[in-house]
């Protein structure tokens, strides 16, 4: 039953798992060769791709950024270069002495001024960055100047008045030209007499001329540009001049990053483009000189290479897609071929074959499986005819096939397994004969027990009856005794009476007389009762020898018995032998009067003594009914034993027909094989088989015997077998 049970729960779980299987959604192989190639070309060409795009990237930037600096240097020695050079040029013409002349009011001066108009005008002439040039004396009135507007205006609340005044040359006053629309700035420098200014000469500079010298010339890619800011943020320099000289400027974030510092690098997003941009301060003036590159125009050339190895690689992958889908039907082909012969053998079909010429190892992969399906189906149908044989019962047959691996383990398995079910059958056949055998003689040994303890039971009720006989008389002992105890009592007063009734002696002695006649029928009695306990003792002592070891505590108290009985005895012997005395010394008594004192003295001292021996006789009979009544019990207990065993015995017998039954129904099951010819069974017949249909049934006397315990059996971690009887709580209370 357990094999069903464990073959259905294999079944239920392959076709559980192969419901799993089924319901999983399946990825073909190719699909994963396609996939596989796919990835691993991928990684291949876009990883060092990557790396180079980034790397060239960081290059780039990198050669962008000091090139930048490198012109933004440039472009600050340049202009650091040029205003010098404007403030030596102005300081020159402030050393001049018709310019120094001019700054007098004097006849002499004004008649001066003419001259240094000339001067400025051919040097306007020479430089045309200057867009005027003029003189003022020490009061800010302009006195000489190429630009008539300026002439006799007052220029002390000019910016650079005062620092040009106290002794330096001075870079100031931003404007716009109206004109170009350049910036133009103002360069003053004093005019000294004796270390003394006296006036100064300022000339106005178009920074127009120094941007189509200077910064329009550089090109930084095709959007690039080279700008200048002043040290308050606005643009003094820029492409676009309409944000020439605007305050808003210092508003932005970008500017505001170029104010904080001297010098640097920038990188920012401003109208959708990423920019670049190095800055460094010009001295003096704390203009900026500001080199901007747009990003996307630097890495232009490399987003080109890029787009190309991208094409390259695009048309790779194509081309290794087809390479691979083709590779994966190469493969997937016989693959198929083989799992659908795998099903086929799963379901027991080992005729499908696969025809596989690759000429690779998916060939080899089909003829491994091909000679896979031969032995499997060699070895099913081996196994097959062989259990079919053991099926009906016929273990003469075994597996002969040559088979290997595993199959060939299987197959000395199954030839073992055969082998050794044949012989055990076989002595299972010997075993059960000598079972029917010892069952037999279990069953006549519990018959003889069963009858056995029937006629200890009734040897062991009619002991039950005589000692209940005895325990009655015993009982009658006990009152004779007591009685004969208040007997000797009164004798004793009687006696004690005559010592005090000394003179009514004759009255005495006849009441003496009667007494002791009385007496000697009380001693006759006890004489009598302890000849009958003695008499019960020796009866008692004859039954507990037949009781054999239940009888020896009964034996013990049967002697005790006995001994009080002759004790008793001796008691009355005694006391009918001072009783005797007694009356001859009552016959006597008139002899001597004074003797009567020393007799009765004598008769008191044997009365005590009497009185004495009756109380022992009263506590003897006590104690032998006590001792009686405990022999009662103790046959009480050994009866109720005698009848559980007697109990057991019948349901032993019963139990060993039932077992004698199934002996007979072993012997005839295990007639039903074919046993292979060995060794061990070569003196048997090779077949025997029971009577067609035949099916053992317990007879109908075993089924009306007591329920007996059922014997179970228990195996150990030694492999030894032990048995158990295992009681349910009905049967514990009969055992």
């Amino acid at each position: 039953m357990d094999q069903y049970k464990r073959s259905y729960e294999k079944q239920t779980k392959t076709v559980n798992t192969r419901g799993a299987m089924k319901s999983r959604q399946k990825l073909s192989i190719s699909v994963k060769i396609i996939a596989l190639t796919l990835s691993l070309l991928l990684v291949s060409i876009l990883v060092p791709a990557i790396l180079v795009y980034v790397n060239t990237q960081k290059a780039v930037l990198d050669a962008t950024q000091k090139e930048l600096e490198q012109t933004s240097l440039l472009t600050q020695k340049a202009l650091i270069s040029w205003i010098g050079f404007l403030k030596m040029d102005i300081q020159t013409m402030g050393s001049l002495n018709t310019v120094l002349s001019s700054t007098k009011t004097s006849f002499i001066g004004k008649a001066s001024r003419k001259g240094a108009e000339k001067q400025l005008l051919k040097k306007i002439e020479e430089f045309k960055f200057y867009e005027s040039l003029s003189i003022a004396d020490k009061d800010g009135t302009v006195v000489v100047t190429t630009n008539s507007k300026l002439l006799d205006t007052n220029i002390s609340k000019q910016a650079f008045y005062s620092p040009t005044l106290q002794g330096k040359t001075s870079v100031s006053t931003l404007s716009l030209n109206d004109v170009s629309g350049a910036v133009n700035f103002i360069i003053s420098s004093p005019i000294d007499e004796n270390d003394t200014p006296v006036g100064l000469v300022f000339g106005q500079i178009d920074l127009g001329y120094f941007e189509a010298d200077f910064i329009k010339p550089i090109k930084i890619g095709n959007s690039g540009f080279i700008s200048l800011i002043d040290q308050t943020g606005r643009y003094i320099s820029f492409p676009d001049q309409s944000k020439l000289l605007k305050e808003n400027a210092a508003n932005d974030g970008f500017i505001k990053r170029i104010l904080e510092s001297s010098e640097g690098v920038l990188s920012y997003q401003t109208e959708g483009q990423g920019k670049i941009s190095t800055f460094k301060q010009v001295p003096e003036t704390g203009w900026r000189v500001v080199v901007t590159a747009v990003s996307s125009e630097l890495l232009a050339p490399l987003n080109r290479l890029t787009m190309i190895n991208s094409i390259v690689a695009l048309v790779m992958i194509v081309l290794a897609v087809l390479v691979s889908i083709w590779a994966a039907r190469k493969i997937k082909n016989p693959l198929v071929k083989a799992v659908a012969m795998i099903n086929a053998m799963s379901k027991g079909d080992f005729d499908k074959r696969i025809d596989v010429q690759t000429r690779d190892e998916t060939e080899d992969l089909a003829n491994s499986m091909n000679e896979l399906a031969n032995d499997l189906k060699t070895a099913v149908t081996a196994i097959n005819g062989v259990m079919g044989m053991v099926a009906r019962g016929d273990l003469s047959k075994t597996i002969d096939e040559n088979l290997q691996g595993d199959l060939q383990t299987l197959q000395l398995s199954i030839n073992e397994s055969i082998n050794l079910l044949s012989e055990t059958i076989f002595h299972v056949v010997t075993t059960s004969s000598q079972v029917k055998t010892g069952t037999d003689e279990i069953l006549s040994a519990a018959e003889n027990l069963a009858n056995g303890n029937s006629q200890q039971a009734a040897s062991l009720e009619q002991i039950t009856s005589t000692m209940n006989e005895i325990e009655g008389q015993t009982a009658k002992n006990d009152e004779n005794a007591i009685k004969a105890r208040d007997l000797a009592n009164r004798a004793l007063e009687t006696v004690r009476d005559g010592n005090s009734r000394m003179n009514h002696m004759q009255k005495s002695m006849e009441k003496i007389n009667e007494t002791s006649a009385n007496v000697s029928k009380v001693i006759k009695v006890i004489d009598e009762i302890a000849f009958q306990t003695n008499l019960l003792a020796l009866n008692a002592a004859v039954e507990a020898a037949r009781a054999g070891k239940y009888g020896k505590g009964f034996a013990v108290v049967a002697e005790e018995v006995r001994n009080l009985a002759g004790r008793s005895a001796k008691a009355a012997k005694n006391t009918s032998e001072l009783i005797e005395t007694s009356i001859k010394e009552v016959e006597n008594g008139v002899k001597s009067s004074d003797q009567t004192a020393e007799v009765l003295a004598e008769i008191t001292n044997g009365v005590e003594k009497i009185t004495d021996l009756v109380a022992e006789i009263a506590v003897a009979s006590t104690e032998q009914k006590m001792g009686i009544s405990e022999v009662n019990k103790g046959l009480a207990l050994v009866n109720n034993v005698v009848q559980q065993n007697s109990s057991i015995a019948e349901e032993t017998s019963s139990s060993s027909q039932e077992l004698s039954a199934s002996a007979h129904r072993l012997e005839d099951l295990v007639r039903n094989f074919t046993l292979k010819q060995t060794s061990a069974s070569s003196s048997q017949p090779e077949k025997v088989k029971a009577a067609q249909g035949y099916r053992p049934k317990a007879p109908e006397a075993l089924e009306s015997k007591p329920k007996v315990p059922r014997l179970t059996q228990k195996t150990n971690s030694n492999s030894k077998s032990t048995h158990q009887i295992v009681l349910d709580d009905d049967d514990f209370g009969k055992y």
